[in-house]
């Protein structure tokens, strides 16, 4: 009789913006996942205004140019899974 798998934990990302803008106003945007008292912040390399930014629902306002592209990053970022 073969075992049965666990099932995969999801994790919760989250995503903000940097408090340190560039000379344009970008703020970068990054990638915080926490687990077990771990935690791990990453850049996602893109950066956005303050004003184009949703921080309620973590995502880029219509009023961003590329506000599709990046909420379909976020979206796929936030279906991470793991093994434990």
């Amino acid at each position: 009789m073969s075992a049965i798998p666990k099932p995969r934990a999801m994790l919760k990302p989250s995503f903000y913006l940097d408090t340190k803008s560039d000379k344009r106003q970008g703020y970068p945007i990054h990638l915080l996942i926490r687990q077990k008292g771990t935690q791990v912040k990453v850049s996602i390399g893109e950066k956005i205004k303050a004003k184009d930014w949703d921080k309620k629902s973590q995502s880029a306002k219509s009023s961003y140019n590329s506000h599709k592209f990046l909420n379909r990053l976020f979206k796929k970022e936030s279906n991470i899974k793991t093994d434990r």
